[in-house]
């Protein structure tokens, strides 16, 4: 097969194809170092920056008045629990509603440091 019909060998056929085909220089190694210019590369410079637009208030939600306050609410119903309890323990002059309603008083107070 090396041999064509006309007299030819097909390893000179394609010594010529490569020969009139223009060679590329081969890549860089990725792993070798670039090679140091004697020029320091300028800076690109930087794009313009473009001022950041307010965000529109007629945007926004409003909030409605429940969520505004429901912490709030929480609390003072929370507030009125406990003072039910103590005062219920008290009259009853046992410590298991007073305790009940320490336990509540405590929770009203970390009701209202969260809503704050």
């Amino acid at each position: 097969m090396d041999e064509s019909p006309e007299g030819g060998d097909a390893r000179d056929v394609l010594r010529e194809i490569a020969a009139a085909l223009p060679m590329e220089p081969a890549p860089p190694d990725p792993a070798a170092p670039a090679p140091a210019s004697a020029v320091p590369a300028a800076p690109a410079p930087a794009p313009p920056e473009v001022p950041a637009r307010p965000v529109s208030s007629r945007g926004l939600p409003r909030p409605t008045w429940w969520a505004a306050h429901r912490h709030e609410l929480a609390g003072l119903v929370t507030a009125f629990v406990a003072l039910v309890w103590m005062s219920l323990g008290v009259a009853s002059r046992e410590w298991g509603p007073v305790l009940i309603g320490i336990t509540f008083a405590l929770g009203a107070l970390l009701i209202g440091a969260r809503a704050s």
